[in-house]
């Protein structure tokens, strides 16, 4: 709480390795902040209602996690670049932030996959969201199961998200995720499960590398808007595209399968 509400704050300057919850919180002049090389968290509402702040550049290798709606209202971010030595990302770590257009993330949700990690409210893109209404956001309600799900609001804003070293992306990660415009999979990538993109209808563009071997089923089905997919890859599962309508461009390279309806 050092700097909670300090009203005339503009710059400030982080040699120490963390930023504390809510150290500043309410600062809502602050503009811009400089985190040293061995800057490792940020801590719950940190920076919440920081809305001058327009740039998050942190260049430190260690740097490991970021709290639960750290940057909440945080209206002035437009560009995000989170760091792939990240570990874990808290729940609305960026809500209302309402004029974000680009956003560079090393996973999906709160945390890398692993094989211990079952699809949940944590495993969506959503889950960063959070869960707070915003007017200048869509409620998306994305399922990660049959009949389980987690609602979250993403901002209308959001164009380009690019997705650096995910391995998997679980079941109904941007399921029904309709702000998000273009999505950029990482050669990191081996799987894509069923429902992945299932109804993102705002999706424009979708690029899958050579390095995913694994389709489910139903992984772009619905998704509407879609003009232009980009598939590097030897595999194209069951129904991927039914229903995407408005596709004018599929580049297919290396492609030897494709499944039934796909």
């Amino acid at each position: 709480y050092a700097s909670q509400s300090c009203t005339a704050l503009e710059t400030a300057t982080l040699n120490n390795s963390f930023a504390s919850n809510y150290m500043f919180s309410g600062c809502i002049n602050l503009r811009t902040v400089t985190f040293s090389d061995t800057f490792t968290k940020i801590g719950s509402h940190a920076f919440q209602n920081c809305k001058g702040l327009t740039k998050v550049d942190i260049i430190s290798e260690v740097f490991n996690s970021i709290g639960d709606y750290a940057f909440q209202n945080v209206t002035s971010l437009s560009n995000v670049v989170i760091p792939n030595s990240t570990k874990s990302i808290g729940e609305g770590a960026f809500n209302g932030c309402t004029e974000l257009t680009s956003l560079t993330i090393p996973f999906i949700g709160n945390k890398l996959f692993d094989t211990s990690i079952a699809p949940s409210s944590k495993t969506v893109f959503g889950y960063i969201f959070g869960t707070v209404e915003n007017e200048l956001s869509t409620k998306v309600v994305s399922f990660y199961s049959t009949k389980d799900s987690f609602t979250s609001y993403i901002p209308n804003s959001l164009v380009n998200l690019f997705i650096q070293k995910e391995t998997v992306v679980q079941y109904g990660a941007f399921y029904n995720a309709t702000p998000i415009k273009n999505i950029v999979l990482s050669n990191d990538c081996v799987e894509i499960q069923s429902y992945a993109f299932y109804n993102a209808t705002g999706l424009n563009n979708l690029s899958i590398p050579s390095s995913v071997e694994v389709f489910g089923d139903y992984i772009a089905a619905k998704c509407t808007g879609l003009l232009e997919v980009n598939v590097n890859s030897r595999n194209i599962g069951a129904y991927m595209f039914l229903n995407a309508t408005s596709l004018e461009k599929a580049t297919l390279l290396n492609v030897v399968d494709i499944k039934d309806y796909a």
